[in-house]
């Protein structure tokens, strides 16, 4: 063994991806999921009104939701989030607390209200919605790990040269992964016979892993909707909605070998940005005083997508410190999110409440399927005045071929190894609420649970991930009569 010394070995991982393959399942899936946010009423009831409209949240879901409206209406909300991730059969950690501002919205009327027959209103909102907020810190440990990330650097250099390794220019050969030349430089593989290569460890040495990451970023939406009211009984509308979204990740990574003491340590970074539109087309049927049902469809949404990633390694076993930067950049192509599919159905009785279920789906082309069942329950105890309550259950955006483990290509320029799926997701949530004949307030609480995949590197897995958030959000809102 070469002598132990504690040296820094740098190096600076910079990427521009081109192509949509070229993005991991886990941060399609990441960037694919959304929060149920939005309004306090939206919020209470589940998100279950694609068949009930008259809700600027609402009506992001089905456009044909604004037709409902018969007046002028303006609405913000404000509220905060607290979440906590943690690994399973451990106890929950600090609390990640931020502040939210979820939507504000501006709805113009147009029409005529004494009408009962053809179109009675042409409605046009333009609205600000944060569909999804990524900021939380979570940590995992595991102890007596029977592979190191040295192994995983192993397999991945199997079948290289040395001299592939050394040239000055290896960091641009598109036959050599970055994670085997941060391995290389740090002496934690050795070549073996037949261009195989081995971690630098004792044999079957095991270990004790740690990792730590935190991610901050924001998926906005900006969006102009148009919706029609036909004879009081049919409500048809569209939209044009684009997106913004930006996401920053940090992982700190450390094991130490327990038998011959050998260190390695991992730090990386992980930027996504970009932007994309979509469009937006729904109707809701009112048929009968009692009954609603509602259907809509958001196209996918085509964006631009830029990654960049950088990577830094050291261990103890080192006799020089070797430093480089390579940089590689090049244009990207177009990157799309799911299109969705909703559909509702809503039973009302008269002006006392309401009873809502409802099913979207989400399709992905390079993830499985993402199915939700909403339910969302209204009472209207006090005229003006509305307490509510929802439920909902959500499968996940996951690699179908290739669930667990997340596993890099062998020549890949990225160096981050952890991955963290989501298995489900599931909200419970109530709210009250004033609609006067000018003002508008509303409150809503919800907890939401997810369960989760988790690995620290692909020959490392841990017995999973468990989240929590509390929501609280309030909206206030003001209507001419």
């Amino acid at each position: 063994m070469r002598a132990i010394q504690n040296i820094w070995r740098g190096g600076c991982l910079i990427l521009m991806l081109t192509m949509v393959s070229i993005v991991s399942a886990q941060e399609q899936a990441r960037l694919s999921e959304r929060e149920l946010s939005g309004t306090a009423r939206y919020v209470g009831m589940g998100g279950a009104m694609t068949a009930v409209g008259g809700d600027p949240s609402a009506v992001r879901d089905n456009p044909a939701g604004l037709g409902v409206y018969r007046r002028m209406e303006v609405a913000i909300s404000l509220g905060g989030k607290w979440d906590q991730t943690m690994q399973v059969g451990s106890n929950w950690g600090g609390l990640n607390t931020r502040f939210e501002m979820p939507q504000v919205s501006w709805i113009c009327s147009f029409g005529n209200p004494y009408r009962s027959q053809g179109v009675i209103f042409n409605n046009f909102m333009v609205s600000y919605n944060r569909v999804r907020q990524y900021q939380r810190e979570y940590s995992a440990n595991v102890n007596n790990c029977e592979n190191s990330l040295a192994d995983v650097i192993a397999l991945k250099t199997d079948g290289l040269k040395e001299q592939s390794l050394r040239p000055e220019g290896r960091w641009d050969d598109t036959n050599v992964g970055w994670l085997s030349l941060l391995g290389y430089d740090t002496y934690m593989i050795n070549p073996l016979d037949n261009d195989q290569w081995g971690a630098n460890l004792l044999p079957g040495e095991k270990v004790n892993s740690a990792i730590r990451v935190r991610e901050n970023g924001y998926m906005d939406e900006y969006a102009f909707d148009w919706g029609m009211n036909i004879s009081n009984r049919w409500y048809v509308g569209a939209g044009i909605r684009m997106a913004s979204f930006y996401l920053s990740q940090t992982e700190y990574y450390d094991e130490k070998a327990q038998a011959s003491g050998v260190t390695l340590s991992a730090y990386n970074t992980l930027l996504m940005s970009g932007l994309g539109v979509n469009g937006a087309i729904g109707m809701i049927g009112h048929p009968v005083e009692w009954l609603r049902f509602g259907v809509s469809f958001i196209t996918p949404t085509a964006s631009t997508l830029s990654v960049s990633n950088y990577g830094e390694m050291q261990s103890s076993i080192i006799n020089d410190s070797v430093r480089a930067t390579p940089v590689n950049t090049a244009s990207y192509s177009d990157f799309s999110l799911p299109l969705r599919l909703s559909t509702s159905v809503a039973f009302q009785w008269k002006h006392y409440g309401l009873l809502s279920f409802q099913y979207d789906y989400a399709h992905h082309k390079y993830l499985d399927d993402v199915h939700t069942l909403k339910v969302g329950l209204e009472v209207v105890p006090i005229n003006r005045w509305f307490i509510n309550a929802g439920y909902v259950y959500e499968s996940t955006f996951r690699n179908a071929d290739n669930l667990l483990p997340y596993e890099l290509s062998y020549n890949a320029v990225e160096t981050n190894t952890h991955a963290l799926y989501t298995r489900n997701t599931q909200y419970i949530s109530c709210g009250i609420g004033y609609r006067g004949k000018n003002l508008i307030v509303q409150a809503a609480y919800q907890y939401q649970l997810q369960d989760m995949d988790f690995q620290l590197h692909e020959l490392c897995l841990t017995d999973g991930m468990r989240g929590r958030t509390h929501r609280f959000v309030v909206t206030l809102g003001w209507h001419n009569r």
